[in-house]
């Protein structure tokens, strides 16, 4: 019994390991993107494109 439970536990924490991964690098991706457009954009406003 306790194997078993011991491998649910481990899929789990697996599972749960690479979504918290994966939604850590989606809102990294997307912060940077904001910022690279952000940037891009008040540098074309202050240089007057």
């Amino acid at each position: 019994m306790m194997t078993t439970l011991n491998t649910l536990l481990a899929q789990f924490f697996h599972a749960a390991g690479i979504a918290l991964i994966g939604t850590v690098l989606l809102l990294s991706g997307l912060s940077m993107g904001i910022i690279a457009t952000y940037w891009n954009s008040s540098k074309l406003f202050l240089w007057g494109g």
